[in-house]
């Protein structure tokens, strides 16, 4: 996975990055560490994808807990 959007709120972020560098350098190995593909193995009941394989939100947390 890659992080492609991010939300720093009250600069939390820029915390991280200045006095917490390891944990930002942890944080970013463990997200790019995931593969996101091998998470798609929810199958869409909705009437409109019926069939269709989605992300699996319990699976992506099972990842990222490995």
């Amino acid at each position: 996975m890659k992080i492609s959007e991010i939300y720093s709120h009250l600069n939390r972020l820029e915390y991280l990055m200045v006095h917490k560098h390891r944990l930002w350098k942890e944080i970013q190995g463990v997200i790019s560490a995931v593969s996101a593909e091998k998470c798609k193995t929810k199958i869409s009941k909705e009437r409109a994808k019926r069939g269709i394989k989605l992300y699996s939100p319990i699976e992506i947390n099972k990842e990222f807990k490995k």
